[in-house]
């Protein structure tokens, strides 16, 4: 309920997603919150750590939409910051959510 309460006292958010391999070889997909509270604290929350069959758009796109959904922060997106290899596979999000 802390980050719920928090995420409605800010108009914008960032996002930071990563994929990585457990040690039993899955595909783990990492999704953090970066915001600024009401109170003008900054901070910095995960909100998934998700295990996903396969590393492709769609599967990632599912994820972070679940996640946005259920914070419900997916329209606060301004900012997402990934590394270069999964540029490509979430750009769709991005654009779908960010804030004009």
């Amino acid at each position: 309920m802390y980050i719920k309460a928090t995420l409605e006292e800010s108009p914008t958010i960032s996002i930071t997603f990563d994929l990585w391999m457990s040690h039993g070889h899955e595909d783990v997909f990492s999704i953090i919150l970066h915001y600024i509270s009401g109170n003008w604290e900054s901070l910095t929350k995960s909100i998934g750590l998700v295990k996903v069959e396969n590393t492709n758009g769609p599967a990632l796109h599912d994820a972070l939409e679940q996640h946005l959904a259920e914070y419900g922060c997916g329209q606060k997106l301004l900012a997402c910051v990934v590394d270069g290899e999964q540029h490509d596979k979430v750009y769709s999000i991005i654009q779908r959510h960010r804030k004009p």
